[in-house]
């Protein structure tokens, strides 16, 4: 007897141990170059609050943020990243000017 799982694996980004200067780049460059409709889940040792901000100040409407609960300890957090939406004049120069604090 076979078993078919109807989930599907979440595609997961554990940025707990990446210093914030190369952490910042890669979860920005997740964030745009996924496919509108797609998501990734981040984790990482603090809700990344300020990041949030950023690409929500920039992009409006291109990024949905949502916890995940039970995912991870509670020393981290996992966030689910969907992106619904694309800006009409793409990404651009923007996404490289935010900074750790």
């Amino acid at each position: 007897m076979s078993t078919t799982s109807t989930q599907s694996a979440e595609d997961i980004f554990d940025a707990r141990e990446l210093t914030c200067d190369i952490k910042r780049p890669a979860v920005i460059d997740r964030c745009v170059n996924l496919p509108v409709g797609s998501s990734f889940v981040l984790i990482n040792g603090h809700d990344p609050v300020p990041l949030r901000a950023f690409l929500d100040g920039q992009f409006p409407g291109c990024f949905r943020w949502e916890h995940v609960p039970g995912l991870v300890d509670d020393d981290a957090v996992a966030i689910r990243v969907s992106k619904v939406g694309s800006p009409v004049d793409g990404f651009g120069a923007p996404v490289a000017d935010f900074r750790c604090h």
